[in-house]
């Protein structure tokens, strides 16, 4: 079975442990993938700001980082190895989903959801960097959310912050 450590360092949005581990499996479910380890963490601005800067190299603040963490059992990786399990880190700014939430539907949870999946898919091998694999990438965000309840939380945006 696998291994899904999901660790809340926040006081911004309220969301059970269990709605996300719901919805990592369902994902993982409609791409056909698993997971053999994976951690989600939802934090502060600051903390993903100082990560941001940190591994990334650029000073800002952003929604979600995706970090793969290679198998040695899948020497291609995380990216390419479809018939592995998922083996990876996903670290949320759930203080950036509540103030997005504020600014334009109004729920937080959804939104923090969005970031999960957002960065699960980017685990996955999904890419955004092209219009056109932005286009495919947040209307599955929309697709997947809306399986479980949460319609159009992507839609209408240019850009996920």
């Amino acid at each position: 079975m696998a291994k899904i450590e999901i660790t809340d360092l926040q006081d911004h949005v309220r969301l059970d442990k269990k709605t996300i581990l719901q919805m990592v499996r369902r994902v993982m479910k409609a791409e056909g993938r698993s997971a053999k380890s994976l951690s989600i963490v939802l934090t502060d601005n600051r903390h993903i700001r100082d990560l941001n800067r940190e591994y990334l190299n650029r000073d800002g603040l952003t929604d979600v980082i995706s970090f793969p963490l290679e198998d040695l059992d899948w020497p291609a990786g995380i990216h390419t190895a479809t018939n592995g399990g998922l083996n990876g880190e996903i670290i949320a700014s759930a203080e950036l989903a509540f103030q997005q939430a504020e600014a334009t539907h109004g729920d937080a949870q959804a939104e923090l959801l969005l970031y999960v999946v957002h960065g699960l898919l980017h685990l996955m091998g999904y890419d955004d960097r092209t219009p056109q694999g932005a286009k495919r990438m947040h209307g599955r965000e929309d697709a997947l959310l809306e399986e479980f309840g949460f319609a159009g939380v992507y839609a209408g945006r240019s850009t996920v912050q």
